[in-house]
């Protein structure tokens, strides 16, 4: 609920998104060190590993097959983080999610209301 509450929140008041070049704070690294500290921290992010690795290997499966997993993961996460981050960075993105900022958060409160509702009513 609180998810909800935030997005609902955010899609009230309508904030303006301000718009920094990367220069304007430390750079490059500063910015590269932050998203990983956030991803690195980020629960879901540990579980989804968890999940992965748990399907993808069999206890009877050679040590190198891990290695493979980690490395085919690894390499598809960071080619689909730059994707996002070179997507998501251009004007006519920037410009688009500014217009549809407040109808992406009211959608996104309504999601969380449904799925804290369907947690909270499952079946334990």
């Amino acid at each position: 609920m609180y998810l909800a509450f935030k997005a609902f929140s955010a899609a009230w008041k309508g904030k303006e998104m301000p718009v920094r070049a990367v220069e304007a704070e430390g750079g490059f690294w500063t910015y590269y060190r932050r998203g990983l500290l956030i991803q690195m921290t980020n629960p879901k992010a540990a579980l989804t590993w968890i999940a992965i690795l748990s399907l993808a290997m069999d206890p009877t499966a050679p040590v190198w097959v891990g290695g493979i997993v980690v490395l085919g993961t690894g390499i598809i996460s960071i080619a689909g983080h730059l994707t996002y981050a070179v997507a998501f960075s251009t004007g006519p993105m920037v410009a688009g999610y500014r217009k549809a900022q407040r109808p992406v958060d009211g959608a996104l409160g309504t999601f969380f209301v449904f799925a804290s509702y369907k947690i909270a009513m499952s079946d334990r």
